[in-house]
């Protein structure tokens, strides 16, 4: 036994006495910590930047469910959650991916909440400052919670002692070693408050203005009605992404008996458009089309583009709608609408390659072929494949 443990060190010694000299232990020997803490200090940079996101993200969360839930309290209907750069349609149960923030002035996330009955003054303000208060109950929650788990028996002075002692004696302070979760919560915590304290605060920017502003704006009375509400909800719907589909019939006939100023007559014939034929109802799409092309004598480009998409897709009159999309100025011709009529126009008069071509241009100014509906997708495929165009789908609208 002695004999093979003797024989064992001896080997670790020649084992130690070659690493010795070979170049690999040399160089190691050369290198020290202190060759680390580069990176070690990139490391901890990242972490931080990644805790203060995961708070930012949190707050922004929390205080966007709070102005939901306020309005739900209310009987409200929520039609967008945001919380860039993801959209939640809660009538549509969809997510979609938000590359701007369209027409809000809100950079980091919205809640557009409606009722079709009366809203009083106190139930919009009691909305506008459930994001607010959200922030400020997560707040005390998370304070409440590292006080009963970490400092159960500590005062308000003892705690900020131990926490900034170290910065006054020289050594590292005692939040430098506490665990990551507390160091969040209490981020967490202290992000609340400040989010809470700056939508309080009254800024009214362009387009745009905080929950403070919008409170002290019902307070006061200061912003104007506008003549028809349910155009202006309508068309909000529409600005924020909810596909016309999910809209809902009892919103769209009060927005119906509307008739307001020609350039609002003009908003709400455009929106009534895009809701009937997302519900396949081509006849009463083309009605609407009509009595637009009726009401001015200048023919908008756009109306003029829609109806002859409807008059070859209804019709088969692609030889009119053809001329029709000839005359229509260049400066009209950049958008889906004018390539998808284009498509469908010589689709039908037998020139598939013009066809193909404009089906091309149209799905490059969606952006995506995803992005369009089943219709639209239906159209694409059957020009693609020289077939002939398939009728469009009735669907049922939600309430």
């Amino acid at each position: 036994m002695g004999s093979y443990i003797a024989g064992a060190a001896a080997n670790a010694l020649i084992r130690e006495h070659h690493l010795a000299r070979g170049p690999l232990f040399a160089t190691l020997k050369q290198v020290s910590i202190s060759h680390f803490y580069p990176l070690l200090f990139a490391a901890i940079c990242s972490i931080i930047v990644a805790i203060i996101a995961l708070e930012f993200i949190v707050c922004i969360v929390v205080h966007e469910l709070g102005h939901a839930l306020a309005a739900k309290m209310l009987g409200w209907r929520v039609y967008v959650f945001t919380v860039r750069p993801f959209s939640y349609f809660p009538v549509e149960r969809r997510i979609a991916w938000m590359r701007r923030a369209r027409a809000t002035g809100d950079f980091a996330g919205w809640v557009y909440s409606a009722s079709l009955g009366e809203t009083r003054t106190a139930g919009r303000m009691f909305v506008v400052l459930g994001g607010a208060a959200a922030n400020f109950l997560l707040a005390v929650v998370s304070f409440a919670f590292l006080w009963h788990v970490y400092f159960p028996s500590a005062s308000i002075a003892m705690v900020w002692n131990i926490l900034t002692s170290g910065f006054l004696t020289g050594r590292r302070p005692l939040i430098w070693f506490l665990p990551f979760w507390l160091v969040l919560i209490f981020g967490i915590s202290l992000n609340s408050v400040l989010a809470g304290i700056s939508n309080l605060i009254p800024y009214w920017g362009d387009g745009w203005r905080s929950d403070g502003a919008s409170f002290f704006d019902l307070l006061f009375k200061k912003r104007e009605v506008r003549q028809n509400r349910y155009l202006s909800m309508l068309y909000s719907l529409a600005v924020y992404g909810a596909k016309p589909l999910y809209w809902g019939t009892a919103l769209v006939r009060k927005v119906e008996e509307f008739s307001g100023t020609p350039a609002e007559n003009m908003i709400r014939d455009r929106l009534l458009f895009d809701y009937y034929y997302s519900l396949g109802d081509v006849a009463r799409a083309r009605l609407v089309i009509e009595r637009v092309l009726k009401a001015s004598d200048a023919k908008p480009a756009n109306a003029l583009i829609e109806y002859a998409f409807l008059l070859a897709l209804m019709d088969g009159n692609a030889a009119e709608a053809k001329t029709i999309l000839d005359d229509i100025p260049a400066q009209y011709r950049n958008g889906f609408a004018f390539w998808r009529a284009m498509a469908i126009s010589l689709h039908m008069l037998g020139d598939a390659s013009g066809a193909r071509d404009a089906v091309k241009k149209a799905i490059v100014r969606r952006g995506r072929l995803r992005r369009l509906d089943q219709d639209d997708r239906g159209w694409i495929d059957a020009i693609k494949k020289g077939k002939p165009l398939p009728k469009l789908t009735p669907r049922v609208a939600p309430v």
